[in-house]
């Protein structure tokens, strides 16, 4: 498992290890633990806390998400889609074959048009939100048939 902070998270973080900053050297040396917890105070999410005091409670560690293994939601695409691609337009389009960037949209030479698309305003779980020409992505071996 990997989690991704950004610098207001590890600004908090180094804020709650070393309140006195420079000044007390040795508090750097404070670990601290971050967990996914169900059921914390401010909901669901990654908290931390000082590992050898636990008992004094912890922080909730803000805008911090797991990142999903796959860009797509496999299980809800028809199991003989093998591609997934989202066009610039914000439209998900699965293919049976590769396609490739065709100006501001995925194609392919022998199928032109995609097999299976979603729309982005049809509230799809786990629809590609990055930049579209990074958002081919092949059927995960584990959702193959």
């Amino acid at each position: 498992m990997s989690i991704t902070l950004n610098g207001h998270q590890l600004k908090s973080l180094l804020e709650f290890s070393a309140p006195d900053g420079e000044t007390d050297i040795d508090q750097l040396e404070t670990e601290l633990t971050i967990a996914f917890v169900e059921d914390g105070h401010s909901g669901k999410g990654y908290y931390f806390w000082m590992s050898e005091y636990p008992e004094e409670g912890c922080m909730f560690l803000a805008d911090l998400e797991q990142k999903p293994k796959s860009k797509y939601n496999w299980s809800l695409i028809p199991e003989h889609v093998q591609f997934m691609a989202t066009d610039e337009d914000g439209m998900a389009c699965g293919w049976l074959v590769k396609p490739q960037i065709m100006g501001d949209a995925w194609r392919n030479q022998s199928h032109l048009s995609a097999f299976f698309n979603i729309n982005a305003r049809d509230n799809y779980l786990n629809h590609y939100r990055g930049d579209w020409k990074e958002s081919l992505e092949k059927r995960p071996e584990e959702q193959s048939q």
